[in-house]
C-alpha cells in the first residue's frame, strides 16, 4: 500500500456556514487519508482607533482576549468526533491569511483547507480575499471550498 502524500490536514473556519462545508471536506480528507486535522479559527487582531493611547492599547488586548476565549469555547463545538481521527483545534489571532500560513509552516502541514466565502466583488477588489492570499503565498496545497450555489458544495 502506497503511503499518503498528505499526513497533517489544517482546515481555516470562521464560524460561517462555507467554513462548515469546508470542515466537513476537510474532515472527510483526513478520515480517508488517516490524517492528523487541525482546526484553526483566526480572531482579526483588533486596532484601537488611537494607536498612541495607552487606554486603547490596553482595551483592544482585552476584547481581543475575550474574544479568544469565545473562539475556544465555541470551536470546542465545532470540533468533529470520528472514531480514530486525531483532531486539534486552536485560535490563534492577526490577519487570517497571515495567521493561517504561519499555523501551517509551524505545524510543518502539507494540506490546507478553506472556504471560498465570497464576501463580494468590491471587498475583494479592495481587500482580497483570504483564500486568494493563501493561495499565492501558501508553502502547501490548498483546496479551496467553493461556497453553496458555485459549483459542487
Amino acid at each position: 500500500m502506497q503511503e499518503s502524500a498528505f499526513s497533517h490536514v489544517v482546515v481555516g473556519i470562521d464560524f460561517s456556514k462555507p467554513s462548515r462545508v469546508a470542515l466537513r471536506r476537510a474532515t472527510d480528507l483526513a478520515v480517508g487519508l488517516e490524517a492528523r486535522l487541525d482546526v484553526l479559527h483566526i480572531v482579526p487582531r483588533n486596532q484601537p482607533a488611537v494607536p498612541f493611547s495607552r487606554a486603547n492599547r490596553e482595551a483592544a488586548r482585552r476584547i481581543e482576549r475575550e474574544e479568544i476565549e469565545l473562539a475556544q469555547e465555541k470551536l470546542a463545538g465545532w470540533a468533529p468526533k470520528r472514531a480514530g481521527l486525531d483532531v486539534r483545534t486552536r485560535v490563534a489571532s492577526g490577519s487570517p491569511s497571515v495567521a493561517l500560513l504561519s499555523y501551517v509552516r509551524k505545524v510543518s502541514a502539507d494540506l490546507l483547507v478553506v472556504a471560498n466565502a465570497g464576501h463580494g466583488a468590491v471587498h475583494d477588489l479592495l481587500l482580497g480575499s483570504t483564500a486568494d492570499h493563501v493561495l499565492r503565498r501558501s508553502p502547501v496545497p490548498v483546496l479551496v471550498v467553493p461556497t453553496a450555489g458555485r459549483g459542487r458544495g
